[in-house]
């Protein structure tokens, strides 16, 4: 699922971005260890940086565990609240919300066997695919709560659809950081 820029071509994605957020689960056990070092190893030579961006304890994991696998890993997912660690997406919304540079994310258990079509690469937001969603549903996980603005034109669509996260990013920072950081807001709240 891809969303251009109108008819400018895009400069390829060069950042591949994973995080890990270890409140909602702990450090990644000795079976998602050796999912995520093959990931790493099969998508990183798609592109040129590779970054983890997690926490603290994520940190020490991937110093022992994936020790050179990451040209950068940031902890700042330690300024995520533990509270919050029922919703385990958000250390990757925290991941995207801080993005400075076009970039794909890719979950740790995910593969890139091949690269991804140039499509995707000059995007202005790609993802995963997309899947069908019951505005209803969405409107009472909200509750009282307002749809963000973003949202409400999508609700209203015939068949609405939602993009699934295990690989999403693009071009379009503006954009994909306005609905990471609305997804984080609605957490708050």
């Amino acid at each position: 699922e891809c969303r251009r820029f109108s008819n400018v071509i895009s400069p390829m994605i060069e950042t591949l971005v994973y995080s890990w957020w270890s409140a909602p689960r702990g450090v990644p056990d000795a079976d998602l260890t050796v999912l995520a070092r093959l990931s790493v190893l099969a998508s990183q030579r798609h592109f040129k940086r590779t970054l983890l961006i997690t926490d603290t304890p994520g940190a020490a994991w991937a110093t022992r565990k994936l020790s050179g696998l990451f040209d950068h890993v940031s902890t700042t997912l330690d300024s995520l609240p533990a509270t919050f660690a029922r919703i385990w997406a958000l250390g990757k919304l925290a991941a995207a919300a801080q993005m400075d540079a076009p970039f794909v994310h890719l979950d740790l258990d995910a593969f890139l066997w091949s690269p991804l079509p140039a499509r995707m690469l000059e995007a202005a937001v790609c993802a995963e695919r997309p899947a069908p969603i019951e505005a209803g549903d969405v409107r009472a996980l909200l509750g009282r709560m307002s749809v963000p603005r973003p949202w409400r034109a999508a609700l209203k669509a015939p068949s609405p659809r939602q993009l699934c996260g295990g690989l999403f990013g693009g071009h379009n920072l503006r954009t994909i950081r306005a609905w990471a950081r609305a997804s984080l807001r609605l957490a708050e709240r």
